[in-house]
Formats: C-alpha cells, sequence, structure tokens
C-alpha cells in the first residue's frame, strides 16, 4: 500500500523524509474535505454511470460531460439536468424502449437523448423519483440493441478511513449478502438458450455487476470516470466466501489492497462495447425480475445504446 512505500522512499531518500510528509498531510487534508453528503454521492454515481453509458457507446465522454453545469447541483433532481442533452419527446420511442425492456417507463422523471454524426445514439431514463438527499445508491440498467445484450451495475461507495489501509467498502450492515441470493436465484430461472447468430456470443452471460467507486468530491472540471473496483455478482460472492475479504478482523469488505483481481473502467467498457459480457435478448422476458431484485430507494438510470460503430476497419 501507499504506506510501504512511503516508508520505503524515506529510508532510500531520507533528505525527502519532511516534504513527503508534507505531501501527505496535504493528501489526507484533502480526503477529510470531500463532502459526504447523499446528494453529492448519487449525482456522482449517476454521472459515472452516465460516462460508462458514453464510453460503451463511442461517443465523447469528455466533450458532453464538459457541459455540465454545476451550478444547478443544488436543485437539480439528477445528473441529466447538468449537461446539455436534448430531451426525449416522441412518445413512440419511449414506448418502444418500455416494451424492449419490459419495464414502465412513464414513470420517468429525466430523460434525455444523446447521439453523434455516425448513427450511434443514448437514449438515457432516471426512472424513481426518489429524492437525491435519501436515495442509497443508484442502478444502472443498459440495454445494448445491437447486441440485444442486457446488463446491471449496481453502485457501492468505497470509503478512506482509519479502519483499514486504502479505500474500501464494508459489507457489514448491509443488505449487500441478500442482494446477492437475490441475484442468484434470478439467475437460476433466467431463460438462457444457445447463441442463434454471432451478436449473441459471450464471453459471460451474467448481467448483474457492482461497481465499488471511491467516494471523492464531484469537481466541476473532472470529465473522467470513477476510480474504483468492478466485480461480476458471482465474482463478488466468491471473494466475500474467501479469507482475504476479511481486514484486520474488522468484518468482511472489498478494497484494493485485499481483492486484487477485479474489472477496472477500461476493462469493463471495452466488454461491455463488444458485447462480450450481457444476458443476451432472448432473455427479455426475464427483464422485470431483474429489475425487481434491486434495492428499494435506490436511483435507476436506464440506458439504451443503438447503433453501435462496426469495428470491421479497424481489425488489425
Amino acid at each position: 500500500g501507499w504506506r510501504q512505500l512511503d516508508n520505503l522512499i524515506k529510508t532510500l531518500r531520507p533528505e525527502h523524509t519532511t516534504r513527503l510528509d508534507e505531501l501527505t498531510r496535504l493528501r489526507l487534508a484533502r480526503l477529510s474535505s470531500i463532502p459526504r453528503d447523499t446528494r453529492t454521492s448519487r449525482l456522482s454515481e449517476e454521472r459515472d454511470a452516465l460516462g460508462l453509458v458514453l464510453d460503451i457507446a463511442g461517443l465523447d465522454r469528455q466533450a458532453i460531460l464538459r457541459t455540465a453545469t454545476h451550478e444547478r447541483m443544488s436543485t437539480a433532481t439528477s445528473v441529466l439536468e447538468l449537461i446539455d442533452a436534448q430531451p426525449l419527446a416522441e412518445r413512440s420511442i419511449i414506448e418502444g424502449d418500455s416494451v424492449a425492456l419490459k419495464i414502465a417507463l412513464g414513470s420517468a422523471f429525466a430523460t434525455a437523448k444523446l447521439d453523434d454524426n455516425r448513427g450511434r445514439e443514448v437514449r438515457t431514463y432516471v426512472l424513481d423519483s426518489t429524492p437525491l438527499e435519501t436515495a442509497t445508491g443508484v442502478d444502472l440498467l443498459l440495454y445494448q440493441e445491437h447486441y440485444r445484450s442486457f446488463l446491471l451495475l449496481q453502485y457501492k461507495a468505497m470509503e478512506k478511513d482509519q479502519i483499514v489501509e486504502g479505500w474500501s467498502y464494508s459489507v457489514n450492515g448491509t443488505n449487500l449478502l441478500s442482494q446477492l441470493q437475490t441475484m442468484e436465484h434470478i439467475r437460476h430461472v433466467l431463460p438462457f438458450e444457445t447463441p442463434s447468430n454471432l451478436r449473441d456470443q459471450r464471453l459471460s452471460e451474467e448481467p448483474f455487476y457492482f461497481k465499488f467507486c471511491e467516494r471523492r468530491a464531484l469537481q466541476s472540471s473532472d470529465e473522467g470516470l470513477v476510480a474504483g473496483i468492478t466485480l461480476s455478482a458471482p465474482h463478488l460472492a466468491h471473494f466475500l466466501e474467501l479469507p482475504e475479504a476479511v481486514q484486520q478482523e474488522r468484518g468482511r469488505r472489498v478494497g484494493y489492497e485485499n481483492c486484487p483481481r477485479y474489472l477496472n473502467n477500461s476493462e469493463f467498457v471495452s466488454l461491455a462495447r463488444g458485447g462480450w459480457i450481457g444476458c443476451q435478448g432472448a432473455t427479455t422476458e426475464a427483464i422485470a425480475q431483474i429489475v425487481a431484485a434491486r434495492e428499494h430507494g435506490r436511483i435507476a438510470i436506464v440506458a439504451v445504446i443503438k447503433g453501435l460503430e462496426l469495428k470491421s476497419q479497424n481489425r488489425r
């Protein structure tokens, strides 16, 4: 971890000890100033979810997130109110997405459409009207029309504290284990079928993923994705049964220091963009069950990606 590295550098370069201590002080001061309010956390998670969708769709994430107007953060009900996006006005589009996703989009309180000049388009809906101040987290339900692929990504916030070294998420006192059990039950009843065409080929048909994010301040100049640990639900369930999951006799935690095998942002985006992960379109009738597995009080972001760019010209 960084403490061992800090001590090693001090041993090798004792003349830099004072400067290293000052850097550590500044680093801890910045971490202590990170706002812990729920509104900021939820908006940060929503923006990261939108950023992931834009990356998977191949749109210009930095240019789009750069349009965010953070002066409206105190009153915005979703991240879509902060960016320059075109509202969805065509009822037929909304109803078509609702049929494809097997969920009711009529309750959406925020909608947006983002596209480019190459036929790629992202349609985004924020479904639940749960206030940001009381929401327990964010769920991203992603549907790619080209691959008929569904993914459900659930956000969890990692904290930087004095209990263990590094960023981590404490499983203690949460319902994470019951969520994993619910997902396991749904996975067993999903009607998986043998792929009928090349677009249905998968490395994994797992629909459930978790992203454990570093809880950081929402900066107006930040156009990147939040760093964190992304795990599939089976991977997470297996990890929590290992001795490595228990840190310093403080209960089970998920963090960089004890869980070195995970997907980073680039790896997850690459797999999702290529349609290599996610359940097939043959399981669309089970989407209602997947949505039902969501924890009550969580903000739901539904994104539909249309017209992915084919990579036939860039195979080498």
